[in-house]
Formats: structure tokens, C-alpha cells, sequence
């Protein structure tokens, strides 16, 4: 099946928005600061890291309220990085959400000072979705529910983030080595897809998949949907090097799918193109750090190229 039509099965979206009232969101709406999210949840906190361009004319103000937040400019990138303190029952329910069989976070950002940010899921979770709004949003000041509908095709929703940041779309073919390819580790077998909840600082591998087999370790996946879409927690040694080199150096990810048909493991890893020299920099390392993997850089091409070779794929399996 092609990967694009697994995933419109996620074919629901909810939009939430938030203007937690703290000096960050003050200087986003002061100074026109449209930035992506980064969004890592530890056990027991949350952290969001901002990503903007630098700009030699920014406002002196600009300049002080970036000291202030110990941000740090590298490569033409400026990146602030704060523990969340005030939105906590915001954070919890994002939690909530993601807690949920089939919901992903897609998206996220910072807009004139209001955080906005959206999830996809399959239409089975629809209850659970309405139970966490239900009993959680009302007690979170400044908190708004935007939409919950269709989420029309996940090309549409690849080509909305790209509208407002532009993206790139890595292609990297790996080869996992005997160990990894065992149930503990691989609980869906020879042959899935999967797209992973997280997008950004995912410590585990918590992923949709997508397949027409049983899984091989039923005890570590959740059903969606019966026959076709599980979830499941993993581990994977080279998804996790380039995960922490990711957040150490706060590059960010905006989407991660993945395919495996046995031998062949296939990422495919969604970032603004602003961060392209520094993304080469950790695949380049993970050449030789994790050489055991053999990854091979099979393609990197912009997020609209990307979308119309995957729908000609589609095509090409109707014809």
C-alpha cells in the first residue's frame, strides 16, 4: 500500500491554541515573531524550544530579550530554549492527548504571541479525544479549541506547514544490524510504516504503524484499528543517536515516517531548510558513529517535490 494512503488514515485533526501571557509570547506579538515549536516531554516536565532567522536589523529590545533568554545563534539560526513553568495544565493535556492510540502532534508554533498547535488521529479515538477536552479544557486559562474535523489528506497538511516555513525532506536508507531486528525491538514484524507521535525530542520510538500483518509481540502494541493501524513504544540505536544529537544541538524535526521491508529500514525526516547544514552535519557523523547501519543519503528534496512524488506513487498504484 502507498505510504501517502496510509497515512490520510489519519483523517482526523484538532487545532488548540494558547496565549499563556508570559514575556516570550509579550516580545512575539511586540516583534512580529513567527517561529516553529520544538516541543520535548520529559516525565515529569516540558520544554519548548523556539527557532528563528537572525536578522542583522533586529531591534535593540530584540537583542536584550534574546540575552535574556540565554538564546543561542548558530549558523544564522537563533534558537531559545525554556522549561514550560506557567502552561503546565496545557502541557498535561497535550499528555493526555498523546496518550491515545492514534494521535500524533503535526504541527506547532508561535504566532504574534498565541501557541498553536495540532494533532492528527484515526476516528476511532474520536471519544477518548472528546473526553480530554471535555473534562480538561475548561480549567486552562487563555486556552481555545480552534478546530476538530476532517483532516482532509496528509499531503495538504505537509504543504500547510511548508506554506509557513519552508521545508526539506531527507530520504535515508538504512541496513539495521541482526540485533535490531528482533520482536523486543521490532514488534510489527518484517514489513510496517509508521509516523512517530513525537516529531522533536522523543527520548523512545512511539509510533503509528501501518500494516496488513499481526504483530509479532502483541503485548507491546495497541490496536487502532482492527487489522491495520497499531501503536507501539521502541527502540532503535540509530534513531536514538541522531535524536539526541538533534536536541543537544537544537535542530529542529518537523516530521518523522519510516518503512521497514525487511532488510531495508527507510527514514524519511521533515526540517526546515534553514537547518539543512546543520542536519547534514549529524548524518554525516552517523556515517561513521553508526556505521554498523550503512546509511546511505538517498534523497533530499523540498517538501512540495516530496509530496508530488509520493501522490504519483499513489497513481501509479490505481493504474
Amino acid at each position: 500500500m502507498p505510504l501517502m494512503i496510509d497515512l490520510d488514515k489519519l483523517d482526523l485533526k484538532l487545532r488548540l491554541s494558547l496565549d499563556p501571557d508570559t514575556k516570550l509570547s509579550e516580545l512575539s506579538r511586540k516583534f512580529n515573531i513567527r517561529s516553529s515549536v520544538g516541543l520535548f516531554l520529559n516525565q515529569d516536565s516540558a520544554e519548548i524550544t523556539l527557532f528563528f532567522p537572525n536578522n542583522v536589523d533586529q531591534h535593540r529590545d530584540l537583542k536584550i530579550f534574546l540575552q535574556e533568554f540565554d538564546a543561542v545563534e548558530h549558523l544564522g539560526v537563533w534558537r531559545v530554549r525554556r522549561t514550560v513553568v506557567k502552561s503546565t495544565k496545557f502541557v498535561e493535556l497535550i499528555r493526555g492527548l498523546l496518550s491515545l492510540p492514534s494521535v500524533i502532534l503535526s504541527s506547532f508554533w508561535l504566532l504574534n504571541g498565541t501557541y498553536t498547535i495540532e494533532f492528527l488521529f484515526h476516528s476511532s479515538d474520536v471519544i477518548g479525544v472528546s473526553n480530554i477536552l471535555l473534562n480538561k479544557m475548561q480549567g486552562i486559562e487563555n486556552a481555545t479549541l480552534d478546530y476538530m474535523g476532517s483532516a482532509g489528506s496528509f499531503a495538504s497538511t505537509i504543504l500547510a506547514i511548508d506554506s509557513k516555513i519552508p521545508l526539506s525532506v531527507a530520504e535515508i536508507c538504512l541496513t539495521p544490524p541482526e540485533e535490531e531486528r528482533g520482536p523486543e525491538k521490532n514488534p510489527m514484524g518484517d514489513s510496517w510504516e509508521r509516523i512517530v507521535k513525537m516529531p522533536y525530542g522523543a527520548e523512545m520510538v512511539e509510533g503509528i504503524y501501518f500494516t496488513s500483518r499481526e504483530p509479532v509481540d502483541l503485548k507491546c502494541t495497541k490496536e487502532v484499528q482492527k487489522g491495520r493501524i497499531y501503536s507501539a513504544v521502541t527502540k532503535n540505536a540509530y534513531v536514538s543517536y541522531i535524536n539526541h544529537e538533534f536536541n543537544s544541538k537544537m535542530i529542529l524535526t518537523m516530521g518523522r515516517i519510516q518503512e521497514y521491508n525487511k532488510p531495508d529500514f527507510v527514514i524519511y525526516i521533515m526540517i526546515p531548510t534553514l537547518f539543512v547544514r546543520e542536519f547534514f552535519s549529524v548524518i554525516a557523523a552517523s556515517a561513521n558513529d553508526m556505521n554498523e547501519w550503512k546509511p546511505v543519503l538517498r534523497r533530499f528534496i523540498g517538501a512540495k517535490q516530496w509530496v508530488q512524488m509520493k501522490s504519483q506513487h499513489i497513481n501509479e498504484h490505481e493504474m
